[in-house]
């Protein structure tokens, strides 16, 4: 399961995973993300994958990743902080910001909250 909400107090959209997460959960929050295009320009995401375990096909990992990079020029800056533990998250948002020539994207991965939400901060 994922969970989609803003944070008027941080200014920031939390992107939850939650237990056993599958290519249409991942397709289906990105969607979601895509919507706040509407509202903002610039927009940061915190996204929380501990504990949880990507149900998704390794050939499926570029899929998603370039259907986030379509999105992203609805954006004028994106600031995804990440933080995870599994190998097969970190590789997929790995690639997903290597694979970025855009450079509204900026993103990392962190093995701590602290340090994800330090990280999202910073200007």
């Amino acid at each position: 399961m994922i969970n989609i909400y803003y944070s008027s107090k941080t200014e920031t959209l939390i992107w939850k995973f939650k237990g056993i997460i599958t290519k249409q959960d991942i397709s289906e929050s990105i969607e979601k993300i895509k919507e706040y295009s509407l509202i903002m320009s610039r927009i940061k995401i915190y996204c929380d994958s501990l504990n949880t375990k990507l149900d998704i096909e390794t050939s499926e990992l570029n899929e998603i990743s370039q259907k986030m990079h379509s999105y992203i020029n609805l954006f004028e800056d994106v600031k995804l902080s990440v933080v995870a533990e599994s190998p097969k998250i970190t590789a997929f948002f790995m690639m997903t910001f290597l694979d970025s020539t855009d450079v509204r994207l900026r993103g990392k991965v962190f093995s701590t909250r602290e340090a994800a939400t330090i990280w999202l901060k910073e200007l």
